[in-house]
């Protein structure tokens, strides 16, 4: 498996820092790049091992290593580890995956503060979570509830862009169909979208 290999690369370039090769110290790039190649891979474990390296990002730079201080571009690798689990996963592996998405998703709108020393959600991270949402929680009532949070949630940050609204109508259909039809979107739900997919946004809706 592919995050097998990276982790293996990682730790032997820990190694070789340990024994004094300064230049093998790994760092941010290192560390995520593992953790997205877990999050492409095929194993039931993906989620659990990219969590665990964002982990050691975390201790590490708690520890002083500013060089390898995690942000949301890492979180959001470890939200896509577990939004595409293996559809053979256990029901355990599943729910795992699950609780990561949602302790990865606590760090970083900690407080209900999108701006914090781990970098600020933007429309990839919650159209991931959706995406965890849609895949990993079964009840129909409760995802309704989970997306609908993170939608209003992406909406108050101003993150709403085409791929929103497109894994909206994927996952949750009754809730895309309450959008306001032919009709532009309030500009505040994307405020801080560019305002060339800004507009693509309002073609969106209307498809």
């Amino acid at each position: 498996d592919g995050g097998e290999r990276a982790e293996d690369i990682l730790n032997r370039m820990e190694e070789r820092y340990k024994l004094g090769h300064f230049e093998a110290k790994p760092d941010f790039m290192a560390y995520t790049s593992a953790i997205n190649a877990w999050a492409s891979g095929n194993s039931p474990e993906k989620a659990k091992r990219a969590w665990n390296l964002f982990l050691k990002m975390q201790d590490r730079y708690k520890d002083g290593d500013l060089s390898i201080k995690p942000n949301d571009v890492s979180l959001t690798a470890v939200m896509n580890a577990c939004a595409h689990i293996p559809k053979r996963s256990s029901t355990e592996h599943q729910q795992n995956a699950l609780r990561i998405a949602l302790e990865a998703q606590n760090i970083l709108l900690q407080d209900g503060d999108n701006s914090n020393e781990y970098g600020t959600a933007n429309s990839v991270t919650f159209k991931t979570l959706i995406i965890v949402f849609g895949k990993l929680i079964p009840s129909v009532a409760r995802r309704r509830h989970f997306v609908s949070v993170a939608f209003e949630r992406c909406c108050k940050e101003g993150q709403v862009d085409e791929s929103i609204l497109r894994v909206l109508k994927t996952y949750t259909p009754d809730l895309h169909a309450k959008l306001p039809a032919n009709k532009e979107l309030p500009n505040e739900w994307s405020r801080n979208i560019r305002k060339g997919r800004r507009s693509k946004v309002n073609r969106e809706i209307n498809l």
